[in-house]
């Protein structure tokens, strides 16, 4: 009589953030048999692992059902043969939600301005709402959706003159940055401006 202690195989799951190879921790998913009907869901750890021991020899479906916390959901489903005796991994990445950095400067100095109030509004979900520059005269706005912003300065900083120009913001996958400067309220005028950019790819600081 002949006994095969054979190990049973294991699956890693390892979440990476698309830019960065970062680990990725709360990243939630969904491991199912390709021959069971039943459904498995897991979180990766604080390097971004999930590892699942003691499997059948059969083909898994793994997919990711919820993204961290200011990271877009991967659709993509994978599948993977697992062996006896044998540990496979499957790498998933995610790509950060899309940031707005709008930063408020001295147009003579070029010294940031604090208290300069701006109102950013998603042109699509017609959501509105309104930000004030810090010390360093900067707003940061995070976890945005993939979707065209439209940003206008509402108040001055004093005794600054308000900016006249609008910035229209396609978000695609990367942060945008962009800057308004402010003239002095007396013998001078501040342009108009208006321009649709979309940032697909990273871009470089901008100053309109």
């Amino acid at each position: 009589m002949k006994f095969d202690n054979r190990k049973k195989p294991s699956l890693k799951i390892i979440k990476l953030d698309s830019q960065t190879n970062k680990p990725l921790s709360g990243a939630t998913f969904k491991v199912q048999e390709t021959e069971n009907a039943t459904i498995s869901e897991y979180v990766t750890d604080a390097n971004g692992e999930i590892l699942i021991p003691d499997l059948e020899e059969s083909i898994y479906s793994v997919w990711e059902s919820a993204a961290p916390d200011g990271y877009v959901c991967n659709p993509e489903h994978k599948d993977i043969q697992l062996t006896w005796g044998t540990t496979k991994q499957l790498i998933f990445t995610d790509t950060e939600k899309p940031k707005l950095e709008i930063k408020k400067v001295d147009e003579a100095t070029g010294i940031p301005l604090a208290n300069a109030k701006f109102r950013v509004t998603a042109t699509e979900s017609k959501t509105t709402s309104e930000y004030v520059t810090d010390s360093t005269g900067t707003i940061l706005i995070p976890n945005l959706n993939e979707e065209i912003y439209s940003v206008d300065e509402i108040v001055a900083p004093k005794p600054m003159a308000c900016s006249l120009e609008t910035l229209s913001l396609e978000t695609v996958r990367f942060s945008r940055f962009c800057s308004f400067v402010s003239c002095p309220p007396l013998g001078f005028l501040c342009g108009i401006t208006e321009f649709l950019c979309s940032f697909s790819i990273p871009m470089n600081p901008v100053s309109v």
